[in-house]
């Protein structure tokens, strides 16, 4: 079976918070701007000083045949342990994503 890319986008907003990961994303926020967002295996998490939300990218390789609930729970593991570094979680998401491989370039 082959694989696919998926670029997946989650937004959201941050889930316990309490005073200590508060100091810890404050801590990194510059290091999250949204100018350093980017698809990455890993994944790349995108938020400001307010904490008001957060948006996640990742990019997954996965079978061809994969449903959209599947992708989101591999999404969402990757931004779970992410997040657990802080001392935090997540709620309120939506998922979006595109499957590279539908992508059309159009040459001149």
């Amino acid at each position: 079976m082959a694989e696919q890319v998926h670029r997946v986008i989650l937004r959201g907003k941050f889930g316990g918070l309490d005073r200590h990961a508060r100091a810890a994303l404050l801590a990194e926020a510059d290091d999250h701007d949204v100018l350093d967002a980017r698809f990455t295996g890993r994944g790349s998490l995108t938020y400001d000083r307010r904490l008001a939300g957060f948006t996640f990218r990742c990019e997954l390789s996965v079978p061809e045949d994969i449903g959209r609930a599947e992708l989101r729970k591999r999404a969402e593991t990757k931004l779970a342990a992410l997040l657990a570094a802080f001392g935090c979680g997540h709620r309120d998401l939506e998922l979006s994503s595109t499957n590279m491989a539908r992508i059309k370039i159009r040459r001149r």
